[in-house]
């Protein structure tokens, strides 16, 4: 048994965002570009590209038999022959990325939780310094700074009631260092980036088994961060304190894990952003603005082959006919000579689909291998009582002869026939022959 158009489609779905968000994060690096706005707006692009696919791309259509539904689809690949998942396979799948979203979103439950529970344990960080209060009316927030015991770096989290929790040893640091600290987290909460923050973790619990989607979300966090820690040296003009905050953060116990809320040091971006804080990356605004577009269009570019190499596929466009269950044979002409039936039936309603037992690859021309053509070819064939094909009619060709190729190759496929009421019927099927140079 095949697999599921809607395991297909899947596949198809998490291949096309792999392609398109390797290309697009690979891209910037190999033109070295390392402006954090414009990598962390970027990136944010890219990542709302991978989400919409779906909806901005054109689904594969065919025809399907009488009813719209009686068609089934068997594939084959020229070179090997194609393994597709059973139906058992399938839904075992289903239930394991389900579990695993499941799974992932009980995980951020359960951070919020903690973070409550951190915010009522942790007590009020009084007084506060004054130049920490000008720089929150300066930046026009006002969050509540809390001290918890259970915490070793900053943590900012909250939308309506903003709170900031701070490690026990934030009040013996230098009065620079304080405001270092404080001016950052004070940022997030003026950019919203706890909205941000929520919306990635979602993300990443339907893709929780991407590696491609986790690459690209933390990318963007790291630009995040970069962003915020120029801000903080332009606003504060302290670079040497924040450095050092930096550092003495990094070299504490470390921040609890399972918290879902940024916090301020992730020790992995630690030399990332480091390096971006003593050396500016300068390029100007003509250099970005041609950068950027030639990335753009090189990813756009990645998107669109991919696409067209794994499209998504639409359910079946049902063509009008008298009968739901049969198909007048008038439709295919007969083959070799032979007299059709009167009818051929399509899968399903009691038809069951023809098993293949003999399917020989197609050869490639040598036009179509000289010139590199792939290709697929779509074909609806009618699998008589012996098993043999009697006609073929193609829904969709390729170049340089492959079409040609692929239906004199189907027409030598053997079937175990289609059973109805336990004899043989002829029965109508859609088939693909993709040609790939590997």
């Amino acid at each position: 048994m095949i697999a599921p158009l809607w395991f297909q489609n899947l596949f198809a779905y998490n291949l096309q965002v792999a392609v398109l968000a390797v290309a697009g994060l690979l891209l910037p690096r190999l033109v070295r570009l390392r402006t954090p706005r414009v990598l962390y707006a970027y990136g944010q692009v890219l990542l709302a590209a991978c989400l919409l696919l779906p909806l901005v791309q054109p689904w594969q259509r065919f025809e399907a038999g009488p009813g719209g539904t009686g068609a089934s689809r068997i594939f084959f690949d020229s070179g090997a022959a194609a393994r597709v998942a059973t139906w058992p396979a399938a839904g075992l799948i289903l239930l394991v990325l389900a579990g695993g979203t499941v799974g992932r979103l009980a995980w951020l439950a359960l951070g919020l939780a903690g973070l409550a529970r951190h915010r009522q344990s942790a007590r009020r960080f009084e007084p506060l310094p004054p130049v920490i209060r000008e720089m929150g009316t300066h930046l026009g927030v006002a969050p509540e700074f809390r001290v918890s015991e259970e915490i070793q770096g900053p943590v900012t989290f909250g939308l309506w009631r903003p709170v900031i929790l701070l490690p026990p040893h934030f009040g013996e640091m230098d009065a620079d260092r304080q405001q270092a600290i404080a001016v950052h987290e004070m940022l997030h909460v003026a950019r919203l980036d706890w909205i941000f923050n929520i919306a990635e973790e979602i993300i990443l619990a339907g893709f929780w088994f991407h590696p491609a989607v986790w690459w690209l979300v933390g990318r963007i966090r790291l630009s995040r961060e970069q962003v915020v820690d120029r801000q903080v040296v332009e606003l504060t003009g302290a670079r040497q304190p924040y450095l050092y905050a930096l550092v003495e953060i990094a070299a504490g116990p470390g921040a609890v894990r399972g918290l879902v809320a940024p916090a301020f040091l992730n020790e992995c971006q630690l030399a990332e952003r480091i390096r971006t804080l003593i050396k500016e990356d300068f390029m100007s605004k003509r250099r970005i603005a041609v950068t950027v577009a030639c990335v753009a269009v090189l990813t756009l570019v990645a998107g669109l082959a991919i696409i067209r190499k794994f499209p998504l596929k639409a359910g079946s466009v049902p063509a009008s006919a008298p009968n739901p269950m049969q198909t007048p044979l008038s439709a295919f002409s007969a083959a070799n000579g032979g007299t059709p039936p009167d009818v051929v039936f399509n899968v399903g309603n009691g038809v069951s689909e023809p098993v293949p037992i003999y399917k020989p690859d197609p050869p490639y021309t040598k036009e179509a291998r000289a010139a590199k053509v792939e290709g697929t070819v779509v074909l609806w064939i009618v699998v008589g009582v012996d098993g043999t094909v009697t006609d073929a009619k193609v829904v969709k060709a390729t170049d340089q002869g492959l079409t040609e190729n692929a239906v004199d190759t189907v027409k030598t496929w053997k079937f175990k026939p289609a059973m109805k009421d336990g004899k043989a019927v002829p029965c109508k099927v859609m088939v693909e022959v993709s040609f790939r140079i590997f």
